[in-house]
């Protein structure tokens, strides 16, 4: 995830370095800031300003993130269509092997009938027999013509056609053994791709609740400013002039509160909200 965050935060701000480098503006004791009985009122215009244009920025961020969700959640459903026609291709695999396992069995089945056919008639020896044999499978001579069932060297004859037919045989049912075969190592291979792609898919889903996780936390700093904001515009119009002291009281409070409820929230969020808020942080976090 750390590569996925990296991306997520590649892109460079907007907003001027003076403003988002939030670190030159965590505060520590020794800092002058505003005293609590300064007014607040020529300020005002400048937080309200800096809050939309954090809150802008983080927007940014979280759409960025939606961006990158919608592409994984694309690739999810791609993977999903493709392990469906994977399937879809096993399922013919398995019909066609079936077949071709028929297919291959018949053959072999009929190499060894010629076999068994010319062995009857060779162990009856009569020339009907030899005229069955050629008569059933069609023997001929090397020039097409029929072979002769009473011819003196029969036997011989008959056994080099039985044995050109059986190889023909042999080789058909080879030719359905090697496409069985291939069939069934293919389905084994989109096997093995749906295997791949179910486990990406697992991956992706874990990035995206993550990611999603961020874009919560994100959704809460946003909040968490734009309650400030609405503070800041309250304190404009209150009858008595508003200062930073009581800017720094509500915001104290606002901030143990929201951090209670919302544990999560960017750490930049709260470095921004204290600079704006004027609240100290200890030397050490400076």
């Amino acid at each position: 995830m750390s590569e996925i965050h990296a991306n997520l935060s590649a892109e460079p701000s907007k907003i001027s370095d003076r403003i988002l480098d939030t670190t030159l503006y965590r505060n520590d004791p020794h800092s002058l800031l505003p005293s609590n009985s300064e007014p607040l009122s020529s300020h005002i215009v400048r937080i309200l300003t800096e809050v939309e244009l954090y809150i802008e920025e983080e927007k940014r961020e979280s759409q960025k993130i939606q961006k990158q969700v919608a592409i994984w959640e694309e690739r999810i459903r791609g993977n999903y269509f493709q392990m469906g026609k994977n399937v879809d291709q096993i399922k013919m695999n398995q019909i066609d092997a079936t077949h071709e396992l028929l297919h291959r069995d018949y053959w072999w089945g009929r190499e060894n009938l010629v076999f068994t056919d010319f062995t009857l008639a060779k162990n009856v020896g009569r020339s009907s027999d030899w005229a069955w044999v050629i008569n059933k499978y069609g023997l001929t001579n090397s020039d097409g013509t029929p072979l002769d069932p009473h011819a003196r060297c029969i036997e011989e004859l008959c056994l080099g056609a039985i044995r050109n037919l059986a190889i023909e045989y042999k080789e058909a049912g080879v030719r359905y053994d090697l496409a069985h075969n291939y069939k069934r190592a293919e389905s084994d291979h989109l096997t093995s791709i749906n295997t791949k792609l179910s486990a990406t898919n697992e991956h992706l889903r874990n990035y995206i609740n993550n990611v999603q996780n961020i874009r919560t936390s994100i959704h809460d700093g946003i909040l968490f400013l734009m309650e400030f904001g609405l503070k800041v515009k309250s304190l404009q119009t209150d009858e008595t002039p508003a200062t930073f002291g009581d800017l720094r009281a509500w915001s104290e409070e606002h901030l143990d509160q929201f951090l209670k409820k919302y544990p999560s929230i960017p750490q930049r969020v709260v470095s921004v909200f204290r600079r704006l808020a004027s609240i100290p942080l200890p030397a050490q976090n400076s």
